[in-house]
């Protein structure tokens, strides 16, 4: 009995805590902290109200929790007689509901239109009401630890975002600089133009590919028709190249400065080459990537603030140029080291807007899926895997451009 009651005293206070912290600015208990505790007590509380027993020192002490339980319902009560006073008086930060200018004349509890009911219903059990009370008091908090949120199910994550879109990929395989492959492939300049297209499918894939990172939110990567189309050239015509489906998966964070890259490979049957050409597209999986970004997170303002300050600084130095034509000896001196400060911070701050465009590019540099959701960059890169012994390595084999089907 004696911890039941010690239960019942802690769920009192926690919801006399709650409804005090919702219109206050000192630190405050998360909702998700009070509800186990309400329903630890719901399991304790109800069967001792059930209980039949003819104890005296039961009765009494049912009769201390029934004065305990009108005293917690006349704090709350009073609480919302302090919101509507202080709504009345015309507070922002305690306004809830707004008071019927017309209703002046009336008392303070009529004249507040409370989205909150404060009295127990007659058909609500102790632990309905209580509950009831810390949900109305989320729902109508101004505070953000108390604002209710979405359920994050509602929400697309980012990797399924292109889950059903189909795009247009053109494949430009020729030398690169900085790529390993053999010193006379595409030495000529000759290039391989391959064009495909192809669907982002919702279709888990089962098989891990080490260059997509992880078999997590990896998905098919699927070629309509089962072919890519090499371009023509001067000598010959137009070619279909038989491929299998592959997989692709968005991986966060893997870009430059942090920013999420899309991965993803097709698989190529058989060599694609021309005619005594001395570049050619290697049989087996082809790897590509380029950035990512979810156009519905907007902007952090970054790119703006630096971009902002390096004009600052760039109008600074003109007009300090000027000063240090015109200026004397000692001056030109003193000036001279301003100019060298301002070049260092110019120079940092144009690399930190650099930055910035990176995880905020031009939209230019993007092509947008159908619904606009996402932006991919138009342009990225094209690799083969090379195994080694034990190493793996990925040599350069060219560039793709990307366009989302209409």
């Amino acid at each position: 009995m004696k911890n039941a009651w010690n239960q019942f005293l802690a769920l009192a206070l926690a919801s006399a805590f709650q409804n005090t912290c919702a219109f206050t600015t000192s630190t405050r208990l998360a909702p998700s902290a009070l509800q186990p505790l309400i329903q630890q007590n719901r399991n304790i509380i109800v069967p001792l109200y059930a209980s039949n027993s003819n104890d005296g020192t039961v009765d009494s002490l049912r009769d201390e929790i029934e004065m305990m339980k009108k005293e917690a319902r006349d704090k709350l009560n009073a609480l919302d007689d302090q919101m509507a006073a202080e709504s009345s008086n015309g507070s922002d930060d305690a306004s809830i509901a707004d008071v019927d200018a017309d209703a002046e004349s009336t008392p303070l509890r009529s004249a507040y239109s409370s989205p909150l009911t404060p009295i127990k219903e007659d058909t609500e059990t102790e632990a309905e009401y209580m509950d009831r009370r810390l949900i109305e008091r989320t729902a109508v908090s101004n505070d953000p630890a108390f604002t209710t949120i979405l359920p994050t199910s509602s929400r697309r994550r980012d990797e399924d975002l292109l889950d059903g879109t189909t795009w247009k990929l053109s494949l430009d395989i020729g030398r690169e600089p900085g790529t390993w492959m053999p010193k006379d492939w595409g030495i000529s300049g000759n290039r391989l133009k391959i064009a495909l297209e192809f669907e982002f499918t919702d279709e888990q894939l089962y098989e891990r590919e080490e260059f997509l990172g992880s078999a997590g939110d990896a998905k098919v990567f699927s070629a309509k028709d089962n072919k890519m189309v090499l371009g023509p050239s001067i000598t010959e015509g137009t070619q279909d190249i038989k491929v299998k489906s592959g997989g692709w998966r968005v991986s966060k964070g893997k870009g430059p400065n942090g920013s999420d890259l899309l991965r993803f490979y097709i698989e190529i049957e058989e060599q694609v080459s021309r005619k005594n050409g001395d570049v050619y597209c290697p049989a087996g999986r082809i790897y590509c990537s380029c950035g990512f970004f979810n156009m519905n997170k907007g902007s952090n303002g970054q790119k703006a603030f630096y971009k902002e300050k390096l004009d600052a600084l760039i109008v600074r130095a003109e007009a300090l140029d000027v000063e240090i034509a015109a200026a004397g000896f000692f001056d030109k001196l003193k000036k001279n080291a301003e100019m060298i400060r301002l070049k260092v911070e110019m120079q940092e701050t144009a690399e930190r807007f650099r930055g910035a465009s990176v995880l905020e590019p031009s939209a230019s540099l993007l092509k947008f899926s159908p619904s606009g959701e996402v932006g991919l960059t138009k342009e990225g890169g094209v690799v083969c895997k090379v195994v080694k012994g034990v190493s793996i390595e990925y040599h350069i084999l060219g560039r793709f451009y990307i366009q989302a089907c209409k």
